[in-house]
């Protein structure tokens, strides 16, 4: 896979974690890493909303009933419309 150069600016903070964050991986690593799962977050999003526009909201008790089933599995977060 060939790589392109891009440039970003970021709050000196935000900098700073990142690069603490990367270690040895490096910095670019760390940043296309983040890209691609913000990405596949998008286009997960962007499907759900095909499927809500197709098919309706979802039904509130199913959505109850597997907040119940996440909890019980000790998700750190159950996913939220």
């Amino acid at each position: 896979m060939s790589s392109a150069r891009i440039t970003v600016s970021l709050d000196k903070e935000l900098a700073e974690e990142a690069r603490q964050r990367a270690g040895a991986s490096g910095i670019s690593a760390w940043v296309a890493h983040a890209i691609r799962r913000q990405a596949e977050r998008e286009r997960l999003r962007s499907y759900l909303d095909e499927l809500q526009e197709l098919l309706g909201p979802p039904d509130e008790s199913l959505v109850e009933e597997l907040e119940v089933v996440y909890a019980h599995l000790g998700a750190e977060q159950a996913p939220s419309g």
